[in-house]
């Protein structure tokens, strides 16, 4: 699988910010998906991450967390979810 890690910052960090510390899992294809359908039909990218965030949270915490080579930790649930948008759609992720 193809690493996105430069942008990774900037998207994880919006992704971040609107999932509260341990409110559940993102599945990441299914936000990868929503993100990408919503922004391909001229949805702006705030809104469509916290969509995407909402249709793709379940209950549980079935992630942990992954260190980045700056040392910051980050959720394994939203690397995959970067990932995953990212192969889906780069050209629509701001």
């Amino acid at each position: 699988m193809k690493s996105f890690f430069p942008l990774f910052p900037i998207v994880a960090s919006f992704i971040a910010f609107a999932t509260p510390a341990q409110a559940g899992t993102i599945l990441p294809n299914l936000y990868a998906k929503t993100y990408c359908e919503l922004r391909t039909v001229g949805i702006d990218a705030e809104d469509a991450r916290r969509t995407a965030i909402m249709e793709s949270m379940i209950s549980g915490d079935n992630w942990t967390m992954v260190k980045r080579a700056d040392g910051s930790l980050v959720r394994s649930d939203i690397v995959l979810a970067v990932n995953a948008t990212m192969q889906r759609c780069s050209e629509l992720v701001k």
